[in-house]
């Protein structure tokens, strides 16, 4: 796979990253909510590391943590690998759900001590990716931006970590624009798909213009893509699906990334050539037709109903192409 710039990081990334935290995805109960399937969290390591093994040969050098058995887990693969499979991985990133309801709650010092429990469970002593949750607007004030830059700032001197990154869960697209914005952080990290595109229409824009990295996450809306597609009569052209979903984000002037859980090696390969293959009319096609679905009608009753700060429908729009990405 051809590697893309992490913003202005100096980091060159895999346009496909694996969502440590949701592979090997498994088929899960359906719940009402528009992230679609649960999926298994629980293999075993074995498990995990032939998807890692297999992920390396393909090109992937970027991997998220995120849960705390997902951590232990990654944990032990390290531990338990040969020399230098640490290296290896090449490029590790971690979420960090810090969460301090307020600025003044925010404390460094604790910060800083669970970052180092985290690496200590980890078997690792440095993160290319930290990535931290932003919680609200009211937590950028000028105290809490201090301490989060000094932090930034010795965590790099001290080798700690490379880039430091930000989410802001599902609060819309204000807290991602202010964290954008506070020059804070090295790059952002958000769900993005053809089904979610609302990072597209303001954040992206900005992310761009400051020269941020940018990793999507949860592009299939963990299953609705393909209940809108098997709805449409794509059942035995998932693959094209997901690909056509995959290269929608990727096209996106700002998105360094996107990063997937799946379920196998063949779902694995299968996204890595499609992460490597530019958008076009195919894919535009085909996405058009899963808008046309009563499937797409019920994701985005839930959306509104229940973030409706998320809601967009494709069906009020003349094209689903996404702009064209700058060359």
């Amino acid at each position: 796979m051809r590697l893309r710039p992490l913003g202005r990081t100096g980091l060159e990334i895999s346009p496909l990253a694996l969502g440590a935290n949701v592979f090997p995805a498994g088929e899960g109960d359906w719940y009402e909510s528009y992230y679609g399937r649960k999926v298994k969290e629980d293999v075993a390591d074995a498990e995990r590391r032939r998807l890692i093994e297999a992920a390396l040969d393909q090109g992937v050098n970027l991997f998220l943590t995120e849960t705390p058995p997902d951590v232990a887990q990654m944990g032990r693969l390290i531990r338990r690998g040969e020399p230098g499979f640490r290296d290896r991985l090449n490029l590790l990133g971690l979420l960090l759900d810090w969460r301090p309801q307020t600025a003044a709650a925010a404390d460094g010092a604790a910060f800083r001590s669970e970052l180092d429990q985290l690496l200590e469970v980890l078997a690792t002593d440095r993160l290319e990716i930290l990535n931290i949750r932003l919680g609200s607007i009211g937590l950028l004030a000028t105290e809490f931006k201090q301490m989060v830059e000094q932090l930034a700032d010795k965590l790099k001197s001290e080798g700690k970590i490379a880039a430091f990154s930000f989410y802001g869960h599902d609060q819309g697209d204000e807290v991602m624009l202010a964290g954008v914005t506070s020059g804070l952080f090295d790059a952002a990290y958000w769900n993005f798909g053809f089904l979610n595109p609302l990072a597209a229409l303001r954040v992206l824009p900005a992310v761009a213009e400051r020269g941020m990295g940018f990793i999507a996450f949860v592009p299939f809306q963990k299953g609705w893509l393909f209940e809108c597609a098997r709805e449409a009569g794509l059942e035995e052209r998932l693959d094209e699906v997901a690909g056509a979903g995959l290269r929608w984000v990727l096209a996106h002037p700002g998105v360094s990334a996107v990063a997937v859980g799946v379920a196998d090696e063949d779902q694995l390969q299968s996204n890595a050539r499609a992460a490597d293959v530019n958008f076009g009319p195919d894919d535009e096609d085909l996405l058009w037709r899963l808008t046309r679905t009563k499937a797409y009608g019920r994701f985005l009753n839930i959306v509104q109903r229940d973030n409706p700060a998320l809601y967009f429908d494709w069906r009020d729009q003349d094209s689903v192409a996404p702009p064209r990405r700058p060359d």
